[in-house]
């Protein structure tokens, strides 16, 4: 390698992004646009081109109106929920001279659920008899069909996703809040503004960075829910939950209207971009507004008290998850604190009940693990390849191949999600591992992440190891991987439990029982399970408890690095 010039070096280290760009993006989306202008149902061998017809159709069909307008009514709940939320634990923690770490990583712990968990969780809280529903009839005479009601249907699902986003938010504001110059508050002091005024005058224009940072991120959230609506509503009721993705899939899926789905997710990508893009303007002129101003410390009691609060409010779901797959059944989802506990649904998981068979428990276990193991490798490997490539190799076209991940980042990846499973159909992957891995095998995110990191480390390293002899590989191996340990963790405890929690992929390329992983079990037995909440708290916890423990165990690594990555 050393002598290779930095041009064929940069494009041969490169040849991951472009071989991964290649078949899961260039080839997927041509093929979605190809399919968009026909009428192929995804079974027939044959199909006519019928021009623009799917697109006047998908224009006038109430599945697609309802998706976008419940996209922005969720963007309008969401949005402000989310940012107030995790301004609220910024706030409080920001500032604690103790336990500030223990507790951020505290209120990160919701983003580690799985939306099928959460869901699970929300279905049992919000059903007919439980604790929270007695109550309201019981003291205020309400019954409210919290599922059932377009309204209250659409804030439950945005609430679950806020206490999911919440903490990870949090994280960022809370650098930003660090970020600021004490001095600017003390300056505001001596010129008698109140603490209130400060807030307006000076936290919040002091932290536009990292706000603005959060909001596009939760925007973004918006255009990309489906575990949630899936799992709890269908997309109903009449319509009211029903976002892009859930009527992508229905379309695609359970419809089989290949042409039709595939010209709706391209609709759903021009709303997507348009969207984000003017959120974005709009947040560049509000930063670009001239404010100024400060805020006193408040006391250390007040700070404490509200992050024990919102503590206990982020982690309660997880506490009556494990709760009730302990408890009697004749008391789960009835009451808050059970009388009477057992294992019953733990043995009921693998030896089955009166009316459900033992199911594959354990093995689904071993697939999240084997599938997520191995594609968060690849990921890791192919991120580090190609960052460093970027970040430290000059060849011509390294800036436009950055420029070109930032775009793919971005970019609505439900229009490419027919061709890509007719794809893996295609070649013969159906319904084994490598379907549910090859299409992970490389993150842009983690490439995006890395690139930063190495853009960070000086020079003069790399030349005085290219001076001592040293080839590229080997300064990239032995030099910048083994600096990146910090950043490292972050990064691998991010793409494992993103690939830990995936439901949508992994439900749409495997089909037999023995190659279903956690998620898509539980799925699928939300019905057959629906008389026996029991043993899907059980199968919850199963899914659930094995990532937050990784996640403690390398808490401390992943507070460092975090600190990097917030800067």
């Amino acid at each position: 390698m050393k002598n290779l010039s930095d041009n064929k070096l940069g494009w041969l280290f490169a040849s991951p992004y472009l071989l991964y760009t290649l078949i899961f993006f260039l080839i997927p989306l041509v093929w979605s646009i190809y399919l968009a202008f026909t009428n192929w149902d995804m079974i027939a061998p044959n199909y006519e081109f019928v021009v623009f017809e799917n697109f006047i159709d998908a224009l006038q069909h109430s599945g697609v109106q309802s998706a976008f307008f419940v996209t922005f009514k969720f963007l309008a709940i969401f949005v402000p929920m989310v940012t107030l939320a995790s301004l609220m634990v910024a706030m409080a923690v920001q500032g604690l001279p103790r336990f500030k770490g223990l507790f951020l990583i505290g209120f990160f712990l919701p983003y580690l659920a799985s939306g099928v968990v959460s869901s699970l969780i929300v279905k049992g809280i919000l059903s007919y008899n439980s604790p929270v529903n007695e109550f309201l009839r019981g003291t205020f005479g309400l019954d409210i069909d919290w599922l059932g009601t377009p309204f209250s249907a659409l804030l439950v699902v945005s609430v679950i996703i806020a206490w999911k986003f919440s903490g990870y938010y949090a994280l960022i504001l809370t650098a930003g809040l660090e970020s600021i110059n004490k001095e600017i508050y003390e300056a505001a002091a001596i010129d008698g503004i109140n603490r209130w005024q400060q807030f307006w005058k000076v936290t919040i224009p002091m932290l536009y960075p990292a706000l603005f940072t959060t909001l596009i991120l939760s925007v973004g959230v918006t255009f990309g829910v489906f575990t949630e609506v899936y799992q709890l509503t269908g997309g109903g009721p009449n319509y009211a939950t029903n976002t892009w993705q859930m009527e992508i899939y229905t379309q695609a899926f359970t419809n089989l209207k290949a042409g039709y789905a595939s010209a709706v997710a391209l609709i759903s990508a021009v709303v997507t971009f348009v969207g984000i893009y003017v959120f974005k303007k709009l947040l560049e002129v509000w930063g670009g507004n001239d404010m100024v101003g400060a805020n006193k410390k408040k006391t250390l009691f007040i700070r404490y008290i509200l992050s024990f609060s919102l503590l206990g409010i982020m982690v309660f779901p997880y506490l009556y998850m494990v709760i009730m797959s302990f408890a009697d059944w004749s008391q789960v989802d009835r009451k808050l604190i059970p009388t009477s506990f057992t294992l019953r649904s733990y043995e009921w998981l693998f030896v089955g009940g009166e009316v459900v068979d033992p199911k594959p428990w354990l093995r689904a276990f071993f697939n999240t693990f084997i599938v997520s193991a191995v594609s968060t490798f690849l990921m890791m490997i192919t991120g580090i390849v190609v960052a460093y490539t970027l970040a430290k190799i000059k060849f011509k076209g390294g800036k436009f191949l950055s420029n070109a991940i930032l775009f793919q980042m971005f970019f609505p990846a439900v229009i490419l999600l027919v061709p890509m499973f007719l794809m893996i159909q295609d070649i013969g992957l159906y319904d084994t591992y490598w379907a549910m891995i090859i299409p992970k095998a490389l993150s842009l995110w983690a490439v995006f992440m890395y690139t930063n990191f190495f853009r960070a480390i000086p020079d003069t390293f790399i030349e005085s190891a290219k001076l001592d002899g040293a080839s590229t590989f080997q300064i990239m191996i032995k030099i910048a991987v083994p600096m990146s340990k910090s950043i490292t963790t972050v990064i691998f405890l991010f793409l494992f439990m993103e690939r830990w929690t995936e439901l949508l992929w992994d439900m749409i390329v495997v089909r037999s029982e023995n190659m279903l992983t956690l998620n898509v079990l539980i799925s699928q037995m939300f019905g057959p399970y629906g008389g026996y909440p029991g043993p899907m708290y059980a199968a919850s916890v199963l899914l659930t408890i094995p990532i937050i423990i990784l996640f403690l165990f390398f808490a401390k690594s992943f507070k460092e690095g975090m600190q990097f990555t917030l800067k």
